[in-house]
């Protein structure tokens, strides 16, 4: 069984097809993680900024002043905080080097099958959409490709789709529960292990 495991995972063709979806992936990750970040700073320094104006206003008490004063100092560490976070790590800080046109590239590599959830009074459709928020388009369309490779060599159809489809689901869920570069990692690897137990109990 090892030895099956192995032959699969690391057929150059396939290692190719994981290491693309998970290396992008996890670029995406780090660039959505960046910019979610960035823009939470820039909102808490326009409080911040309208919050100082209404601190120096003659017009306000010496009370409301103190508390403009308040919000301005929150929304300032505030806002440090989530530029701090935005570069926490040296993945966070290549990426945002980038042109912002190349940072919009990667962040699209994240977008999702669906968007967002649709509010649907059917309990079918809504567990349909929700699992679709959770599966990137990219991951698909590579899925794919590894599906038409695996029936070229002669895999069965059927089993083909099957490992594949499991292969990616498993994997997108699984990412989007961990979170961040570090869910798209674990997500992959448990995306392969599922391929490879359809694989392996998949009736000859």
């Amino acid at each position: 069984m090892l030895v099956r495991f192995l032959s699969g995972t690391f057929d150059p063709a396939k290692l190719a097809l994981t290491l693309t979806d998970m290396t992008s992936g996890a670029t995406a990750a780090v660039a959505v993680r960046t910019s979610k970040f960035k823009e939470f700073a820039e909102v808490a320094m326009d409080k911040a900024a309208r919050a100082s104006k209404l601190a120096a206003s003659t017009d306000l008490s010496f009370a409301n002043r103190s508390k403009a004063i308040a919000i301005q100092v929150t929304n300032e560490v505030n806002a440090k905080a989530a530029l701090d976070d935005a570069a926490a790590t040296r993945a966070a800080r290549v990426v945002d080097r980038f042109p912002d046109r190349v940072k919009a590239g990667i962040r699209a590599i994240d977008t999702k099958i669906v968007p967002k959830p649709v509010k649907t009074g059917s309990p079918i459709l809504k567990g349909a959409t929700k699992v679709g928020s959770k599966l990137p388009i990219v991951g698909g369309l590579i899925t794919g490709f590894g599906v038409w490779y695996d029936v070229e060599s002669g895999k069965d159809p059927g089993q083909a789709i099957a490992g594949g489809g499991a292969s990616f689901g498993s994997g997108a869920i699984v990412g989007a529960a961990v979170g961040g570069p570090v869910g798209v990692v674990v997500g992959g690897l448990v995306g392969v292990g599922v391929g490879f137990a359809v694989d392996e109990f998949w009736p000859d």
